[in-house]
């Protein structure tokens, strides 16, 4: 839902870590993260298995990403306790490729369930929900009840 400025990861990321070395990854995703592209960040280095995704430092570089990312969408919305609401009708959503955890999650949303309960309920990782809150917010898919 997002586009990356950074000529490695303008190809597809699977691709892009697969030609870098575990160092390479993070100095590109520190490079991402300076520059405003916290989400491009986390999906370089969480783009494929064993690309040094083990290693301490990417480990540790992963947890501040997923960080920043649930940090931003609490920004987005205000606080835990503000209610998302859904910004388009069943037909305009058609035309969006959701995947089935961002489908889940909207079905969800119904303007009166907060953002700290549907974590809870979705029954998906707490980060994964966030992460795709914040996604449906960027694509204006989603936005936060007044």
């Amino acid at each position: 839902m997002s586009e990356s400025t950074s000529s490695t990861t303008s190809q597809d990321p699977n691709e892009a870590a697969s030609l870098l070395r575990p160092e390479e990854l993070r100095e590109e995703a520190l490079e991402l993260l300076s520059g405003g592209l916290v989400d491009d960040a986390y999906q370089l280095l969480t783009a494929t298995q064993g690309a040094g995704e083990s290693e301490p430092e990417t480990l540790a570089l992963v947890e501040l990403l997923r960080t920043h990312l649930v940090d931003d969408v609490l920004m987005q919305v205000g606080s835990p306790s503000a209610m998302p609401v859904i910004e388009m009708d069943a037909e305009d959503l058609m035309k969006f490729n959701l995947p089935a955890g961002a489908g889940f999650l909207l079905s969800r949303i119904d303007g009166q369930t907060q953002v700290d309960d549907l974590v809870a309920l979705s029954g998906m990782d707490p980060f994964e929900t966030y992460h795709t809150l914040g996604r449906l917010l960027e694509a204006g898919i989603v936005g936060v009840a007044e």
